[in-house]
């Protein structure tokens, strides 16, 4: 593809005069970077957890580090920025009755930038040729299935920038950046140039039809497509749209096919590529936490903080309005909300 997303990245010019490093100095470093990687890592299937479709067997798994100590080494020794590639904050969920405060960011957005943030702060200190984290957001592939508007999304999109405009070393792929970098007059047409991309709805179903890890990825999105669509407005949705079988495999077939869009976009040679999702090849992915002690993301779920100072990001239906209250905070010209410890 002739157009691709460039994307500005900060790098720190420290060491023109430094000599190459040795194999032992190369090895020390990548072992810092995979230390302070290690406790934002995702060690179980957060998605199964979520729908306690995890069993206590599959709850912690053996991890091999190799491949992605070598992608830290390569970087290292070809003195290029150790830069992320992550796919999420999508939009909020349309679900307010029962899983999020509303539909623009909140404190909980805020609070996973945060815990972020904090990670590639760690990491700048360790690693001396730059740090950048790329979020490339991805509602618009998405929005449709779920019944949101393109506007929504882009309010969104709108109040992250706000969020992560004091976090330097996050940049943003909004679905107005993509329109611009490639030349694109609407959200829609970011859609027709992923849909160019294989495989079809009709070939994906097929594939679906007898691969086992497909099956277990659509059992998985189907019950977490449930949670979803459990509302007034989304069981009205499915009615028109549905059935939800239907949507979960159109789903599918087009994240299949954004995928590829990306590894396009987005030359694994420069990237290290990150997922909010559990992920056993580190090679490929490394899944990376929005949140210490969640296994709900910011935009399914609400902020709730305790007394000692910890939180949480639970669905809206769990949070007890007679122990929390719904408070907000104005945060870089955004009104956060969030749920706290009634005093």
């Amino acid at each position: 593809m002739k157009n691709r997303v460039c994307i500005k990245v900060s790098i720190i010019c420290l060491i023109s005069a430094i000599p190459a490093h040795s194999e032992s100095v190369l090895g020390l470093t990548s072992d810092q970077i995979l230390n302070i990687l290690k406790p934002f890592q995702i060690t179980q299937d957060i998605d199964k957890k979520s729908l306690n479709q995890l069993s206590r067997s599959s709850e912690v798994h053996f991890l091999d580090y190799k491949s992605l100590q070598e992608k830290i080494t390569k970087f290292l020794s070809l003195k290029k920025p150790l830069k992320f590639l992550l796919v999420g904050f999508p939009f909020k969920s349309a679900n307010t009755e029962k899983k999020v405060l509303g539909q623009v960011p909140d404190m909980a957005e805020r609070r996973s930038l945060e815990y972020l943030y904090g990670c590639i702060k760690s990491l700048k200190e360790a690693y001396p040729y730059g740090v950048e984290l790329v979020i490339f957001c991805d509602g618009i592939p998405f929005c449709e299935y779920l019944g949101i508007s393109a506007e929504t999304v882009k309010l969104y999109e709108q109040g992250l920038q706000k969020l992560v405009q004091d976090m330097p070393g996050i940049t943003l792929v909004t679905s107005d950046f993509l329109q611009e970098q490639l030349a694109l007059s609407s959200t829609q047409h970011i859609c027709d140039v992923i849909d160019k991309y294989s495989p079809s709805d009709e070939d994906f179903h097929k594939q679906l039809e007898t691969d086992p890890a497909l099956q277990d990825s659509y059992k998985t999105l189907l019950g977490r497509l449930e949670v979803e669509f459990d509302s007034v407005q989304g069981r009205e949705f499915l009615k028109v749209h549905g059935p939800l079988s239907k949507i979960t495999k159109a789903l599918m077939a087009r994240e299949t096919r954004m995928r590829r869009f990306l590894e396009a976009q987005f030359d694994a040679k420069d990237f290290i590529r990150l997922t909010v999702h559990y992920s056993k090849d580190l090679g490929k992915k490394f899944g990376i936490k929005l949140s210490p002690y969640s296994f709900v993301t910011p935009y399914h779920g609400v902020l709730v903080e305790e007394g000692d100072g910890n939180w949480f990001i639970r669905f809206r239906k769990d949070v007890d309005p007679q122990i929390f209250e719904e408070v907000s905070e104005m945060v870089n010209g955004l009104q956060c909300q969030y749920m706290r410890l009634k005093k």
